[in-house]
C-alpha cells in the first residue's frame, strides 16, 4: 500500500490482522503527488517484490485552491494522472511476469475528452478543483487506451472503474461551497465496502480484453472511447518526465519516444 495517511494505514493493519493476514501488508509512506517520493516507492518495490498481480489506483484529493508542487506540476494533475501513468510504466515487468496481471484504474471512465486542456494541463490559467477533477479523468481513460494499445500484448489487463459516489472519506481542502455539497454528496454515497466488490471481482478474475471500463457495475462500450488523443497525450507526458528524477530510469527510456 502507497499513500501519505498513517490512520488509514492503522486501520487497514487492524483490518488484515482481524483476518490473519496483518504479515501480508506492508505499508510504504508516499506522496503520489512528489516524483521523488513515487520514485524512491518503485525502488522499494521493485527490490522486494519480483511480481505484481494487481495494481490499484485510488489516490485523488480535492483542492479548491490551485497548488504547484515542487516538481513544478499543478497538485491533481500530479497525483491523479502522472502517478498513475509512472506506477504503470515502471511497474511493467513486475506484471508482465504474473499469470494474469491487472491494472485498475479507478477514476471516472467514459465523458470523452472535452474537459482536457491541452494547451495548459496545469491549469494555470483557468484553475477550478472540480475541472482539475474532470480533466484527470479524461486523461486516464487516455492513458488506459494508450497502454492496452502499446502493451496489452503482454498479457497485463487494464480496467477502468468509475464505482460512483464513495463515502471514502472524499479527501480534500474545501472552501465553504465545495464543502456544503460534500456533505450533501454523502447523504446518498455508498459505503467503501460495497464499492469495493466490483473491484475485488476485477482482481479475481480479470478479463480477457488488453482493456474494458466499468462504471456504477455495467461494462462501457469501448467504440465510444476516443483514443485518438492517446499518443499525443503519451508524448506529452513522457516529455514532461524528461525533466523530472525519472528522466535516467530504464522504463522510462524503454517507453519514451526517441
Amino acid at each position: 500500500m502507497l499513500g501519505r495517511d498513517r490512520r488509514k494505514r492503522d486501520k487497514l493493519m487492524q483490518a488484515a490482522s482481524a483476518l490473519g493476514a496483518g504479515g501480508r501488508l506492508r505499508f510504504i509512506a508516499t506522496d503520489l503527488s512528489s516524483m521523488t517520493s513515487i520514485s524512491s516507492a518503485i525502488d522499494r518495490i521493485r527490490d522486494d517484490v519480483p511480481r505484481i498481480d494487481a495494481l490499484v489506483f485510488c489516490a485523488r484529493h480535492y483542492r479548491s485552491e490551485r497548488l504547484v508542487t515542487p516538481d513544478g506540476f499543478e497538485y491533481t494533475f500530479a497525483l491523479f494522472y502522472l502517478s498513475r501513468f509512472i506506477l504503470g510504466y515502471a511497474l511493467l515487468d513486475r506484471l508482465a511476469a504474473a499469470s494474469r496481471p491487472v491494472i485498475v484504474n479507478v477514476a471516472g471512465p467514459g465523458t470523452g475528452t472535452g474537459q482536457i486542456h491541452w494547451d495548459d494541463l496545469g491549469l494555470a490559467n483557468d484553475y477550478h478543483g472540480l475541472t482539475a477533477l474532470s480533466q484527470g479523468g479524461q486523461l486516464n481513460d487516455l492513458l488506459g487506451l494508450e497502454f492496452a494499445r502499446r502493451f496489452g500484448g503482454t498479457g497485463v489487463r487494464y480496467v477502468l472503474v468509475h464505482p460512483g459516489i464513495v463515502d471514502s472519506g472524499l479527501s480534500g481542502d474545501y472552501d465553504p461551497q465545495m464543502t456544503a455539497h460534500i456533505a450533501a454528496m454523502r447523504i446518498t454515497a455508498q459505503p467503501v465496502e460495497h464499492a469495493v466488490l466490483p473491484i475485488l471481482d476485477v482482481i479475481a478474475s480479470p478479463p480477457d480484453e488488453p482493456l474494458t471500463a466499468i462504471a456504477r457495475g455495467r461494462r462501457l462500450d469501448l467504440t465510444e472511447f476516443n483514443g485518438i488523443h492517446g499518443p499525443r497525450l503519451f508524448n506529452m507526458t513522457t516529455k514532461l518526465l524528461g525533466h523530472t528524477v525519472f528522466a535516467d530510469r530504464d522504463w522510462y527510456r524503454r517507453v519514451s519516444p526517441a
